[in-house]
């Protein structure tokens, strides 16, 4: 999508590194590599060092990585109280459900914007037609606008 529309937007995939999934990771890498990702990001939700043996056992495989910690400060700047999540950072759910960062699947409102589909489901259709669309794009227009967006109720991440 970024090389269809010529544009310089750098995107980064969370790989959250679980112990059901702790053997896929090369496969998941790989893909990424693949598809020209600029930054894979693993997150792991297992005992620090259960992940330090699997990445250390693999370090041949998985040597070609930089995983770069996140810093989001750098865009927010000026705008203390404008959340750049939706434009750096949705969250796609398990489901394929696209939200606009990962935050929301915490909430309290996550089952309520799940009945409402999101902002549409990558299993249904292409992610760039998601953030192109126009559920999308009145998110953006509401931040931008209001400071907030509706799927942000409740939010303690802005004030």
């Amino acid at each position: 999508m970024r090389n269809d529309l010529h544009g310089k937007t750098i995107i980064a995939v969370n790989f959250v590194f679980q112990q059901i999934n702790k053997d896929e990771d090369n496969k998941f890498i790989r893909l990424m590599r693949m598809i020209n990702v600029d930054e894979i990001i693993i997150n792991p939700t297992i005992p620090p060092n259960t992940t330090l043996n699997h990445l250390t056992v693999n370090k041949r495989q998985i040597s070609f990585i930089n995983v770069p910690r996140i810093n989001i400060s750098p865009y927010v700047k000026e705008m203390s109280n404008l959340c750049p999540l939706p434009w750096l950072a949705p969250f796609i759910s398990a489901e394929g459900y696209v939200f606009p960062c990962c935050f929301i699947s915490g909430s309290g409102r996550y089952k309520q914007l799940l009945t409402m589909g999101g902002l549409g489901n990558v299993l249904q259709s292409k992610f760039k037609d998601i953030w192109c669309g126009a559920k999308y794009r009145k998110i953006g227009y509401e931040m931008l606008s209001l400071g907030r967006s509706y799927m942000c109720d409740g939010c303690e991440m802005i004030s």
